[in-house]
């Protein structure tokens, strides 16, 4: 399948400046070149270290300090047990992704004995995308977690009190709780904590966010890395498509590091408020 605006038939090799080749269906025809183009700015994340440096997070309940329970609703204790599940199902899912072969299938039948039918069957790089997708979203959702535990770390009173987080996930960081203690402490804004030097926060938000809402992902389904597994995905954070659209490409062994860094820096974090 070809991407969208797409043919086989090669251009002419040479026109007038100032004119462009345009496709008609059929063949092509000169034009005065007045078309809009889509700008697109690409986006690399970078751990700052090498991606030889990977290896699976080993993480257990010792490595969190004890949380403060949501009253009556939740036991953090049961939260970050699942949490630390997780974090270790995002690690064993990586290691899948390495191991996907991207060969054509072959064998399948449709005849009416029950064979198994082409149609019934995801595409390789269709199962990668959708995996892929899959664990930038648990990224997300452990990421909330630490963002809410953090917030009944620095204000379970409060917390308690209205029913209600405000800090309620990697989201707010950025938005209505960029000044909060739990913004502090999780993006390390002040010099009591250390900071998110290398923006994993930002950019996996940002990353999250293109998945959920871009309509142009379709066109980066068979776009992967020729020599590491990547992740890829156009953003449109202000809805307007004739803005700079932000191409993310990244490297999925710094995208693991950098969720790893992150866990740690923030528990890290979390003790120093404790200790402060």
């Amino acid at each position: 399948m070809k991407p969208q605006a797409s043919t086989l038939v090669a251009p002419p090799p040479q026109w007038s400046k100032g004119c462009i080749p345009v496709f008609n269906g059929s063949a092509w025809e000169i034009h005065k070149d007045e078309f809009w183009r889509p700008r697109e700015e690409e986006v690399n994340y970078d751990a700052g270290r090498k991606a030889e440096t990977y290896k699976p997070k080993v993480i257990a309940l010792k490595n969190f300090p004890s949380y403060p329970s949501l009253d009556r609703l939740a036991n953090s204790g049961l939260v970050v047990l699942r949490l630390i599940d997780n974090i270790r199902f995002i690690d064993a899912k990586f290691q899948q992704l390495l191991r996907m072969d991207f060969s054509p299938v072959e064998n399948m039948t449709d005849d009416a004995a029950g064979g198994v039918t082409l149609c019934a069957q995801p595409t390789s790089y269709g199962t990668y995308k959708f995996e892929s997708e899959a664990l930038v979203f648990q990224m997300r959702h452990c990421l909330d977690t630490l963002c809410r535990l953090t917030e009944l770390l620095c204000d379970a009173e409060r917390v308690n009190r209205e029913k209600r987080f405000r800090c309620d996930s990697v989201g707010a960081l950025f938005g209505t709780q960029k000044n909060s203690r739990a913004a502090n402490i999780v993006r390390g804004l002040s010099r009591s904590y250390e900071s998110d030097q290398t923006d994993f926060l930002k950019i996996s938000n940002d990353l999250f966010n293109a998945m959920k809402h871009t309509h142009m992902n379709a066109e980066t389904q068979v776009l992967l890395g020729a020599d590491v597994p990547t992740i890829v995905a156009y953003g449109n954070p202000t809805g307007k498509q004739r803005d700079i659209i932000p191409y993310h490409n990244h490297n999925t062994y710094h995208l693991m590091m950098g969720f790893h860094d992150t866990i740690d820096r923030i528990l890290r974090n979390q003790r120093a408020f404790l200790t402060s």
